[in-house]
């Protein structure tokens, strides 16, 4: 029977095995990162990685998850503000996620780095960190967006594009933090900051679900015609000469 002592050192060697693995990861990439060089910086025997994790690739998706916090769409009382109050369920997934974002809180700092190695150098590993980080937090999103578009029903390849659109808006903080804290003559973003980011992304959003749903770009509900986008109709070559000479004769008089 394993003590209380043996436990937790098994847990400290694993722990270390983690952040080891992701700093070599992300600083190696997980083609150039060995074994060897991952426990040596953990201090932990090599055979270490074969009882805790099996081999490297494995040891790597956990590192590519490692990182991640306890998403705020987990959450109860997140999951009924979708369904009763999805303006609220918006703003308080906007603020939650750019605050993750800009500040790093709960996340290891090589954790970011690790993730745009990823990006730029995809592994298998991408799927694993699309189907547990990615995709939640996007189908999380999508309910949000319905709800607000409701009792209009979007056509979803409008709803996934609504989605891109709010993720992509707290996103581009993420990725041009350093530009954009130059610009304004800052070395972190402040609490007021994330506030503000905040708002202007729910209103942008918002302002963008409710010019679909009033563009008629639904489907149709039980019952009722389906609501179609006007989309003007193309001149004719014919149309667009008359046009101009009709123009040109303006000029002239």
């Amino acid at each position: 029977m394993a003590t209380r002592h043996s436990r937790t050192s098994d847990e400290g060697t694993r722990a270390r095995l983690l952040h080891a693995a992701g700093e070599v990861f992300a600083d190696h990439g997980f083609r150039a990162a060995t074994v060897q060089m991952i426990c040596q910086r953990a201090k932990a025997n090599v055979a270490a990685v074969n009882y805790y994790f099996r081999d490297k690739e494995r040891l790597y998706h956990e590192a590519l998850q490692y990182g991640k916090h306890p998403e705020i769409y987990n959450l109860e009382h997140f999951k009924a503000a979708v369904r009763h109050q999805p303006r609220q369920a918006l703003e308080l997934f906007i603020q939650d996620f750019i605050r993750r974002l800009l500040t790093q809180r709960n996340q290891p700092q090589w954790y970011t780095r690790l993730v745009a190695r990823e990006m730029a150098e995809p592994t298998a590993g991408l799927q694993v960190f699309i189907s547990t980080c990615v995709r939640p937090r996007m189908e999380a999103v999508a309910a949000i967006v319905r709800g607000i578009a409701s009792p209009a029903r979007l056509d979803e390849a409008l709803v996934q594009r609504a989605v891109h659109s709010i993720i992509g808006q707290c996103l581009f903080y993420h990725r041009y933090r350093n530009i954009v804290l130059k610009m304004m003559k800052q070395s972190e973003f402040g609490n007021s900051d994330i506030e503000r980011i905040t708002e202007s992304i729910v209103q942008f959003s918002l302002g963008g679900i409710h010019a679909l749903v009033a563009a008629g770009s639904t489907l149709a509900a039980p019952g009722r015609p389906k609501l179609k986008l006007e989309v003007p109709r193309r001149a004719s070559a014919r149309s667009l000469k008359q046009r101009n000479r009709n123009r040109k004769l303006d000029r002239r008089a």
